[in-house]
């Protein structure tokens, strides 16, 4: 092309795409490939972080829903403590707290009033400093339910700071002559649970 040529119109698009097409290739030269990677790997990194934040807020909020229960526990028995020593309790027999010696024969003469047949008690004693944790469970099987429950509720009535600690209950064995298949009572599993003063 000589100096006194005009350009057409064609000329002057052909230079345009030219030059656009080398400045795009050296804008893609020139973008940095290091800084999107960068981004991404702080951005998954981030997300890791905070999904374990998460989880670890879900154990502190479950902790503190179960130190939060142990409390209130706590705090109703030391309520029942001091209300038995603002009583102060002078009739006969061991107070709340007292230990006492025939516990097991106790709960026995009540089951045998009441109808239930046991099996020999399992007994868990569980020490601290001033206070033993003293656990007593019984099996009964194939026992009316009306008879296991007058039996607890006299337990819990008559001997002071007795507690159910828990109660286990499924149909009685199955006779062949039964009729219809029904079962002729209830087994039980029942553990009752007593603080009482270390000597």
């Amino acid at each position: 092309m000589s100096a006194d040529r005009i350009p057409t119109m064609t000329d002057r698009a052909e230079t345009r795409d030219e030059l656009a097409a080398a400045a795009s290739a050296s804008a893609a030269r020139n973008t940095p490939r290091a800084l999107p990677v960068l981004a991404a790997f702080v951005f998954l990194a981030c997300a890791i972080y905070l999904g374990l934040q998460l989880g670890a807020r879900g154990d502190a909020e479950d902790r503190l829903g179960s130190s939060t229960a142990r409390a209130t526990t706590i705090e109703g028995l030391i309520s029942q403590i001091e209300e038995a020593r603002a009583s102060g309790d002078a009739g006969s027999g061991p107070g709340l707290g007292d230990p006492i010696p025939d516990l097991l024969s106790r709960l026995s003469s009540l089951a045998e009033r009441n109808g239930v047949t046991l099996g020999s008690p399992r007994e868990r004693n569980v020490r601290s400093a001033d206070v033993t944790e003293l656990r007593v469970t019984y099996d009964a099987r194939d026992q009316q339910f009306e008879g296991l429950y007058a039996w607890i509720e006299s337990a819990l009535d008559t001997i002071p700071g007795l507690k159910v600690y828990s109660v286990r209950l499924s149909p009685g064995r199955v006779p062949r002559r039964a009729a219809q298949g029904s079962p002729t009572g209830w087994d039980a599993t029942v553990t009752f649970v007593r603080l009482e003063r270390s000597s």
